[in-house]
């Protein structure tokens, strides 16, 4: 995330979950005193029933709705003293958002995850995967189910594999609470997975010492990550648990009702298509609050 956080764009199909994400976005904005770009895209005509052709007028009755509705949104008092910006898209969508990211040097993107399909599991071929895939920048996923956002995060967990993608997001997080001015948490969360076969060698009080040893080790490379973060009215709180990467992250997430998970999208793996059964898809998919997916510069080692 950039030092200075000058445009947010929000994409928004005006689904339930897109103007909760326009909420966030709008929030962000505000304390940041950033630009905030409101993108619609519409894709290219459907057929309304087999065998028929949209009606010819359809594409421009369309358009003329949902300029209407970005207006609307746009015109909310919520919104006033905002510099705000509307843009009407033609083209598949993601592609679209993910264009005007770039032309329009958004530093963060804001998508609600379920959108107009309704499906329960969002991003498998999903806008909302592709966005993620495929930003250059921070992007937040907002659930249809998240709070809204009445203040900036207080508790924020920040899941770590110690790669270059989490230092990201770790970063992101960091400049987050920087700008804060009540007491906030960052929960600093390295999970680790001891398959099952080691259990079977030795005794077992061999196996728990390496355990033990295992989480001194882990807990001393999280405090070097730490260390530079401390100050006044930041608590840091280290972690360290076994298990399913995902499952533990949404687990702890949803025990320490957690405002905002901040976490890197490639890992220590390095993919380019970092979703497909990855933990950052599980998360984005099952977090019980939003969840900022961060990449590392292309430039940057993984």
């Amino acid at each position: 995330m950039a030092d200075r956080l000058d445009s947010v764009l929000v994409a928004t199909d005006f689904s339930p979950p897109s103007e909760l994400a326009f909420s966030w976005g709008a929030q962000i904005a505000r304390s940041h005193g950033a630009r905030l770009l409101l993108v619609h895209v519409l894709a290219p005509p459907m057929p309304v029933a087999d065998f028929a052709a949209p009606p010819l007028t359809l594409d421009e009755e369309l358009r003329e709705a949902a300029r209407e509705r970005m207006d609307e949104l746009l015109a909310a008092p919520s919104l006033d003293g905002l510099e705000t910006e509307g843009m009407l898209l033609d083209g598949m969508p993601a592609q679209a958002v993910l264009t005007a990211a770039g032309e329009s040097h958004a530093h963060l993107v804001v998508v609600g995850t379920r959108g107009l399909t309704g499906f329960r599991h969002l991003l498998l071929g999903s806008t909302a995967e592709r966005i993620v895939q495929g930003a250059e920048v921070p992007v937040l996923s907002v659930h249809p189910e998240d709070p809204r956002p009445e203040e900036a995060p207080r508790i924020l967990l920040v899941p770590t594999d110690f790669s270059s993608d989490a230092a990201a997001a770790l970063a992101a997080a960091d400049h987050c609470v920087s700008l804060s001015d009540r007491e906030t948490r960052v929960i600093l969360l390295h999970v680790f997975h001891v398959p099952a076969e080691y259990r079977s060698y030795g005794p077992a009080g061999t196996f728990f010492k390496f355990t033990d040893e295992l989480r001194d080790s882990l807990r001393d490379r999280l405090e070097e990550l730490a260390a530079p973060m401390r100050r006044e009215k930041l608590k840091i709180e280290l972690m360290t648990a076994e298990g399913i990467p995902a499952e533990v992250i949404v687990r702890v997430a949803t025990e320490r009702k957690v405002d905002l998970v901040a976490m890197g999208t490639h890992g220590r793996s390095g993919l380019a298509h970092l979703l497909m059964g990855s933990t950052a898809e599980r998360v984005v998919q099952h977090a019980p609050c939003p969840v900022l997916t961060v990449r590392r510069p292309a430039e940057a080692p993984a």
